[in-house]
């Protein structure tokens, strides 16, 4: 399973659109993460989205490590503290 791309597709479902452009070290973005200043991948993002939990900043900040090794396993993705949080009842759903 590609997490990388989860994470990518988790951003997506909370931004309207991916992360960064392109997953090269030329995307000021991506080098953002990849050269672990999440901060300032972030900076940009909260000033439109004052809602954004840190949890969540922490779970997608680890999901979209460039490097496999330094990303989390499926099952601290489940494990993490902003997937035991609440969920929409199946009527808010619908």
């Amino acid at each position: 399973m590609d997490l990388f791309a989860l994470g990518v597709s988790l951003f997506y479902m909370v931004f309207g659109h991916p992360p960064f452009d392109i997953a090269k070290s030329n995307d000021r973005k991506y080098n953002q993460l990849r050269n672990n200043r999440a901060d300032l991948f972030w900076y940009s993002y909260l000033l439109n989205r004052k809602d954004l939990s840190e949890e969540l900043q922490n779970l997608l900040t680890r999901m979209l490590q460039p490097k496999p090794s330094q990303r989390l396993t499926l099952t601290e993705i489940c494990g993490h503290p902003w997937m035991q949080g609440e969920v929409a009842s199946l009527q808010e759903v619908q």
